[in-house]
């Protein structure tokens, strides 16, 4: 299958069909056991939402610019007869005393050629900026390009009023083409205009903080694109008897999950087992989903697992699972806010590192993911009522756990390139932080803390760094992780007694 494709979870290997407790198939790994020991695929089962490439293009570019094309188009198609088949008004007499029809001759030419030429020349030189752009910071950078407004509206201006103008070359003569010449001039006035805010737009693209700011802000858009799921799925199974049949619901195909949709699980719910308000009190059956938004499956991947019911209610309802998925040959940044994460993790990675050393980009990735994690962390949980009601569906969230994954990438980084003071933004983002944080996320992050903290001692003890390490000591001994803050108390003693000797080493030799 051609990368280029889009692709959605084809048809799952005989899982939706199966249980595991009635016919011993594995809860992982893809399809049914043939006698020889091979895997085979049941090619008759139902495949999810399928994505296409023009659908993702109309979504993240292309609507905008071909509506404003559209409409020039429409406008055009008024102007021509109005020129052609109207006499020549009071109005349009007063136009020609002070436009003579020389000069209109000649302005739609220009005019059209004109709009070509700079065109071409500006989106080649603005499209090679946003690739540098793009391989300093991250990809999300064509994301920002692709789907700003500014660019949008000035790209479909440009390319519908070159149109416009060809179209009154070519039915409307010169001697016509009074009033449709003014109003291409002015037209033409407010082209550059735009191209003015659209060089603007590209150069302020290529600022770390502007990068950062719009990466959160498609960030805090697919999170609120998310929160139906999030509200109506709890966290933990219930199910977890091991008498319970189960069936799991396999990948048949490449691609990432663009999105998961909670109604049509709900229906399958109430199709299979009534109402589901009832079923999700009673608990009777239950939907673990085991790819995420951003997951990229593989062929015999799980998807998810159902329990509970009857085997035919969860053959029933493995239809509905997979018609759930929606999967494309790449990540959305509109409804998969992993993504953003990934992207800032990315940004703050690479600016950190010893190969492009900009410790201030890092600096203001690090206060970027900081951000997301006040957000996303401190959040009371949505109220599932306010989305339709409680599904018995298992969804893992893992927003949280990425942003701190993020973090602590950065301070394993930060040591490599000895940017020590990216190193103490992020201890210090994780002192600040960790109050704030439900106990679950707050242990992650701990487990995590503890096993890279002893690399910051390759720093130098700077009055940041001091500063940072106090601060994340005294918040892990508050909040009772007496481990993880005894070994930062350790890392700030060894900092400070390398300190110390490389001081009496100078001293000496003075």
């Amino acid at each position: 299958m051609s990368q280029d494709d889009d692709t959605s979870v084809s048809n799952p290997p005989s899982a939706s069909s199966t249980s595991t407790a009635e016919q011993g198939t594995s809860d992982r790994g893809g399809a049914e056991e043939t006698e020889g020991g091979l895997r085979r695929m049941d090619h008759e089962r139902p495949l999810p939402r399928r994505r296409s490439p023009a659908s993702h293009a109309l979504a993240e570019f292309l609507w905008l610019p071909m509506l404003i094309v559209a409409g020039f188009l429409v406008f055009t198609a008024v102007m021509v007869p109005v020129e052609l088949f109207t006499s020549m008004g009071p109005f349009q007499r007063a136009l020609g005393a002070y436009v003579p029809q020389s000069a209109i001759s000649s302005l739609l030419p220009a005019i059209a050629t004109s709009l070509v030429t700079a065109a071409s020349i500006t989106f080649s030189l603005l499209l090679m900026t946003v690739q540098q752009a793009a391989s300093r910071y991250s990809q999300v950078v064509f994301d920002q390009f692709l789907r700003r407004r500014t660019n949008q509206i000035s790209i479909g201006f440009f390319i519908g009023l070159a149109l416009y103008c060809l179209s009154l070359i070519l039915f409307v003569s010169s001697t016509q083409a009074v009033l449709s010449g003014v109003v291409a001039l002015v037209l033409t006035g407010v082209a550059l205009v735009l191209l003015i805010l659209l060089i603007y737009a590209a150069i302020d693209q290529m600022r770390p903080s502007s990068v950062v700011w719009n990466i959160q802000t498609m960030a805090f858009n697919a999170r609120k694109h998310q929160l139906p799921l999030l509200a109506r799925c709890r966290s933990t199974p219930q199910l977890v008897d091991a008498a319970i049949g189960t069936t799991p619901v396999y990948s048949g195909q490449l691609g990432y999950v663009v999105d998961i949709d909670a109604e049509r699980l709900a229906k399958g719910l109430s199709a299979v087992t009534g109402e589901v308000e009832y079923s999700a009190v009673s608990g009777e059956m239950e939907i673990e989903l085991y790819a995420r938004l951003g997951t990229h499956l593989v062929v015999g991947e799980t998807v998810a697992e159902i329990r509970g019911g009857t085997k035919r209610e969860r053959d029933h309802l493995a239809r509905s699972v997979l018609e759930a998925f929606t999967l494309g040959r790449m990540r959305d940044s509109a409804t998969d806010p992993g993504y953003a994460v990934d992207q800032l993790g990315n940004m703050a990675w690479a600016l950190g590192s010893t190969g492009t050393q900009d410790p201030e980009g890092a600096l203001v990735a690090v206060r970027g993911l900081h951000g997301l994690l006040v957000e996303w962390g401190t959040d009371d949980a949505p109220a599932a009522e306010d989305h339709g009601g409680p599904l018995p569906i298992v969804y893992r969230d893992g927003a949280v756990e990425k942003v701190i994954g993020s973090l602590i990438s950065e301070l394993i980084v930060s040591t490599e390139s000895a940017q020590y003071h990216v190193c103490a933004e992020v201890l210090d983002t994780f002192g600040l932080i960790l109050p704030r944080l439900d106990p679950e996320a707050r242990n992650f992050a701990a487990d995590s803390l503890r096993g890279v903290v002893p690399s910051v001692a390759r720093h130098v003890l700077t009055l940041d760094m001091r500063r940072a390490l106090d601060r994340l000591q005294r918040t892990l001994s508050d909040l009772g992780h007496t481990e993880e803050a005894a070994f930062v108390e350790g890392v700030t003693s060894q900092l400070g007694g390398v300190n110390d000797h490389t001081a009496n080493t100078t001293d000496g030799r003075s």
